[in-house]
């Protein structure tokens, strides 16, 4: 029998995984959900504050939700997951803090995929997005998730 994950649990457990870096320096997940991070508050979130969203969830197919077929094994789903994260740019070096903020994507990146296929949870990465925001203050990065695992069905 497969442990089923709550949504919930997905996104904990990848917050957990982002939090735990201590490199360039430690991330910390902020006080705003991932839907108004960065701009609800801005000068709250500071260098390498992060969110984790997850926007939206599927089933493989309708079997996989009857409680008949599944029951207490629960249903295989698909969550997909956001990371959004701030990287703080220098006014006098901001091409070279750039290289700084992509170093940084590549550690998160490659803790995320650290956390593939454990407990029930397997995390694929997708892709990433990354852009100059606040003036040219920060860069705004995202790391697209998908995950698989089973979700309670009752």
């Amino acid at each position: 029998m497969s442990a089923t994950l709550a949504v919930s649990a997905v996104r904990q457990r990848i917050a957990a995984v982002v939090e735990a870096l201590a490199s360039p320096a430690a991330w910390t997940e902020s006080g705003w959900p991932y839907g108004a991070f960065p701009a609800a508050e801005p000068g709250q979130d500071a260098h390498l504050t992060f969110a984790v969203g997850v926007p939206s969830t599927s089933f493989a197919t309708h079997i996989e939700t009857s409680r008949t077929t599944r029951a207490a094994n629960g249903g295989a789903a698909h969550t997909d997951v956001r990371v959004a994260w701030l990287f703080a740019l220098a006014s006098d070096g901001e091409v070279s803090d750039v290289d700084g903020a992509l170093d940084a994507e590549q550690l998160l990146i490659t803790a995320l995929v650290g956390t593939a296929h454990t407990s029930g949870l397997h995390v694929y990465v997708e892709g990433a997005t990354r852009q100059v925001v606040g003036d040219g203050t920060y860069l705004l990065g995202e790391v697209r998730l998908a995950t698989t695992h089973r979700i309670a069905i009752q």
